[in-house]
């Protein structure tokens, strides 16, 4: 791949959050989840910038002292609960470009609250871009029950097939799969960044990671398995 291409990871990271009170400060060992975003982050072969976007200067200031490159600080309209992790990343890069006068290739998101990414899946994902001929990746993980057992409530609430036409198996093993996206890592151009849906299904690489890796701390449950998966690891690889 092309070594002169700016790659930029952007760690996002807001103050407030609903489910778990501060839980980008919550601590895996000796690190809080913004630490250990940006040290996995800083060990990326293929990250030439990482940037820190967030609305508080105590979050801002762990991050540069482990090792952010660019802090950005995000305005009140991109730090309430209806502001898309996207919206986000665009006014970072923006920001940086004009304080850098820089111009970004490759962008790549990083979220705080999954804590198990590894900087190979990062590089992985920059490389199908680069090498593939992709505009966009993502890591995924495989859903643990077969989509054809699954069904919504209708308003009466009776229950309703999720395919449609349905799909009826008898055996767990005869589904086909499915899968969702695991939000390690996602990797777009510049350029399909700045679309209103930069992870559409043309031109996007998908990348499997097992399901240790991809936990996301949203509620005080995924933070006692995140624990738990931590404690009882021997590697510390990341």
């Amino acid at each position: 791949m092309n070594r002169d291409l700016n790659v930029f990871g952007v760690v996002l990271a807001r103050s407030g959050s609903k489910g778990v009170k501060s839980k980008n400060l919550l601590k895996l060992g000796n690190e809080t989840l913004i630490e250990r975003s940006v040290r996995v982050a800083l060990k990326s072969e293929l990250l030439t910038d990482l940037i820190f976007t967030t609305d508080d200067k105590g979050y801002a200031d762990i991050a540069l002292s482990a090792g952010a490159n660019s802090i950005v600080f995000r305005p009140p309209e991109l730090s309430d609960d209806f502001a898309s992790s996207w919206e986000v990343v665009r006014h970072a890069i923006v920001e940086v470009e004009k304080t850098k006068s820089v111009k970004t290739d490759l962008v790549v998101l990083l979220q705080p609250t999954t804590p198990f990414r590894t900087p190979f899946h990062i590089d992985e994902a920059v490389r199908a871009i680069c090498d593939g001929k992709v505009q966009a990746a993502m890591t995924i993980k495989a859903v643990d029950y077969p989509v054809e057992w699954m069904f919504w409530l209708d308003e009466n609430k009776a229950r309703q097939p999720i395919l449609d036409p349905p799909r009826p198996i008898k055996r767990r093993q005869d589904s086909a799969g499915a899968f969702q996206p695991a939000g390690t890592v996602y990797a777009v151009t510049r350029e399909r960044l700045f679309t209103d849906n930069p992870m559409v299904n043309d031109s996007l690489y998908c990348i499997e990671v097992p399901y240790k890796e991809a936990v996301n701390i949203d509620t005080i449950d995924d933070y006692i398995i995140a624990k738990a998966f931590w404690d009882e690891s021997d590697e510390r690889l990341f």
